[in-house]
């Protein structure tokens, strides 16, 4: 899909275009910049400024190649960065944080890592 979405509220707006393989033109926002933070899939535009918006709505809307582009892009980066291996890597990141910041106990190896399940029977 190249039809493109714009996204002026925060995050889920975005992961769900991101998800769905849309075209994302969303405001440039901290909580925005989350859902892909080098751009993958994103074109941004400044908050408050209606001409920023309507210049990148009508290159948007010209440009059905960039559109594809950025749609499957976005998809892809979406897949690559929210997956079940992605995210257990993330969480095993923060536990070895956790356990790093924390004196004393439990600081040391043997710390549990977090795989994911191929298999659920």
């Amino acid at each position: 899909m190249s039809d493109p979405v714009a996204a002026r509220r925060p995050n889920p707006v975005c992961l769900e275009a991101l998800r769905h393989g849309a075209a994302l033109l969303a405001a440039d926002v901290p909580r925005n910049r989350d859902s892909s933070p080098d751009g993958r899939g994103c074109l941004w535009f400044e908050t408050n400024n209606a001409r920023d918006l309507g210049c990148r709505m009508a290159f948007l809307g010209a440009n059905l190649d960039f559109r594809v582009a950025l749609a499957s892009t976005g998809r892809l980066h979406l897949l690559e960065t929210r997956n079940s291996t992605a995210i257990g890597r993330k969480y095993g990141e923060a536990y070895l944080h956790a356990a790093g910041r924390k004196k004393g106990k439990n600081s040391g190896p043997g710390l549990t890592s977090f795989y994911p399940a191929s298999n659920c029977a």
